[in-house]
């Protein structure tokens, strides 16, 4: 959070081989690497069509191919969830084993932007044996992710139907963290162990 909020990093390559991890002090630090990608300074405006990262850890609005999106600090969130999803559900005992969302690197933008949301809809897959007690977070995180993209989707279809309150209509919808349903501190919470 940290690049992000005081350097204004934007990573935009968040993937299973960009994450390491080192032990120091009987703690576990995450450590992020690979900056070939990344942008600096404040953003505000949307980015071009051409998509950088790598595309299966790629938050669901990057994808999209009918318009072009702002990088949020939430699609970096996003992100770091899928490579939790790939890596506890499609990894035991330091493999990769078979798993449903492999194809994922294999498919077009436009189809893995379709998938994604198809996902986000469904219940996650099981992890392996090794990483069952953070299913809790693959769902929840999972949550997130789904009650913030339907808030938009009904946001949008309130403001279609009008159904505003009378003298002017409705707030802009927050995008940086579809309408607070996806920001560091509620992830954060979901990770957090006891």
């Amino acid at each position: 959070r940290w690049l992000f909020d005081v350097c204004e990093i934007r990573h935009s390559d968040i993937s299973i081989n960009n994450l390491m991890y080192r032990r120091e002090n009987g703690r576990t630090h995450g450590v992020l690497n690979d900056f070939d990608l990344a942008s600096c300074g404040e953003f505000t405006g949307p980015q071009s069509r051409q998509r950088t990262g790598t595309k299966q850890f790629m938050a669901y609005d990057l994808l999209d191919p009918h318009k072009s999106h702002s990088h949020f600090y939430r699609h970096d969130l996003e992100s770091i969830f899928y490579v939790m999803v790939f890596h506890f559900c499609g990894h035991h005992q330091g493999e990769e084993i078979p798993f449903s969302l492999r194809d994922w690197s294999e498919i077009s933008g436009g189809m893995l932007w379709k998938s994604k949301i198809a996902f986000l809809n469904e219940i996650p897959p099981s992890t392996t044996d090794h990483y069952v007690p953070l299913w809790n977070w693959i769902i929840k995180l999972s949550l997130i992710f789904r009650r913030g993209y339907s808030a938009r989707v009904d946001f949008a279809t309130s403001a279609l139907l009008n159904d505003s309150n009378a003298d002017g209509g409705l707030k802009p919808f927050n995008e940086e963290t579809l309408g607070g349903h996806v920001t560091f501190d509620v992830f954060l919470g979901i990770i957090t162990l006891p």
